[in-house]
C-alpha cells in the first residue's frame, strides 16, 4: 500500500513540475523559436549564470529546448539547476 502511495505521488510530482516548466518555457519563448536563448531564461530566472546555462544546454547550441529547459528548471524554482 504504501509502495503503490509513494509511486503516485511521485507520477503527481513530477508531472506537476512538468507543467510548470512547460508553462514557463512558453512564457519565456519570447520569439516564439521554440528555443530559450540565455537572455530569455534570464528574464524569468535572473540569477542564471552564463555556467549554468551552458551546463544545461546538453546539444551545446547555445539555447534550451524545451526538454532541456524542463531537465534543468528545479520544481521549486530559483536558479537552472546543473548537475
Amino acid at each position: 500500500m504504501i509502495r503503490k502511495l509513494l509511486a503516485v505521488t511521485a507520477v503527481t510530482l513530477f508531472a506537476s513540475t512538468s507543467v510548470h516548466a512547460a508553462e514557463a518555457f512558453k512564457q519565456a519563448d519570447v520569439n516564439a523559436d521554440g528555443a530559450l536563448s540565455m537572455e530569455e531564461v534570464a528574464k524569468i530566472f535572473p540569477d542564471t549564470t552564463e555556467d549554468q546555462f551552458k551546463a544545461a544546454d546538453a546539444d551545446g547550441n547555445g539555447a534550451l529546448s524545451e526538454e532541456e529547459f524542463a531537465a534543468a528548471v528545479p520544481a521549486e524554482g530559483g536558479t537552472v539547476k546543473t548537475n
